[in-house]
């Protein structure tokens, strides 16, 4: 007879081929016995396939399970912002309402990265994450949240984009002031810039703010700098007024394309 080791054993060993059978659904547990015990080879090699189905099941179960969890991640980042975009439009629009400056017709807002800054003598401008792929187009303003005017888009690739900024002496645009004073200014490699045809005649003082006009096919009313220095001198036509720039350091990689 059998000692109550050996029983423990065999009950183990049943109860273990009993659970491997239940687990792949009921196929293997009625030929276990009988490919183990009338042909061990074949059985051992069964309980081995069978087993490394159930991994393989397991494996799959995993891969889906942490597909589903970075899918969510990503939807929850998308509500975020669009959340964010509809805050931003929210406050554009209170801005251009105590400003006065009238809405932006049919613009959107595209969240971006910026990937690379650079500042030398002879380009300014950053490099974006997003091209023709996401609807990035040639003229497109790149701004902060707050409607801060960074660049404009130049040139568009399929998944980047390059963006000049003011500093780049190529960048010419159009802009207007919060009293209705329209200008024009080119990229200038110092901090700030000048206004260009300015007439004596026209009201200009130190803290007006400045936005981009729309006039040039650019986005109006993004915000562009303040009037530090305004000059009318005795015998010229236009005056000497200076701006400096609301954006000038690329301090975060979070902006918008405002389309």
């Amino acid at each position: 007879m059998f000692n109550s080791s050996q029983i423990i054993a065999r009950f183990l060993f049943f109860f273990s081929i009993f659970l491997i059978g239940v687990i792949t659904a009921g196929g293997f547990l009625r030929g276990a016995p009988f490919y183990f015990f009338s042909r061990p080879v074949a059985g051992a090699t069964e309980i081995s396939l069978e087993l490394r189905y159930f991994w393989q099941s397991l494996t799959n179960y995993r891969e889906i399970f942490e597909e589903n969890i970075f899918l969510r991640q990503k939807y929850s980042e998308r509500l975020s912002q669009e959340a964010r975009v509809a805050q931003l439009e929210a406050e554009n629009k209170q801005l251009r309402d105590q400003l006065k400056i009238g809405p932006v017709p049919q613009n959107k807002l595209l969240p971006v990265r910026i990937i690379l800054s650079k500042d030398g003598l002879v380009q300014s401008g950053v490099l974006i994450d997003s091209g023709t792929s996401s609807g990035i187009e040639v003229g497109d303003v790149l701004i902060y949240g707050g409607n801060a005017f960074i660049g404009v888009v130049q040139e568009v690739f399929d998944t980047t984009a390059r963006v000049t900024r003011l500093g780049d002496p190529s960048l010419e645009i159009s802009l207007e002031t919060n009293r209705g004073v329209l200008a024009s200014t080119e990229g200038k490699i110092d901090n700030n810039i000048e206004l260009n045809l300015v007439s004596i005649d026209e009201q200009v003082s130190i803290g007006d703010l400045v936005f981009t006009s729309g006039l040039d096919g650019l986005a109006r009313g993004v915000i562009v700098g303040v009037v530090v220095r305004s000059e009318s001198p005795s015998g010229e036509l236009f005056q000497k007024v200076e701006v400096e720039p609301i954006v000038k350091v690329i301090d975060s990689n979070q902006a918008f394309v405002l389309k």
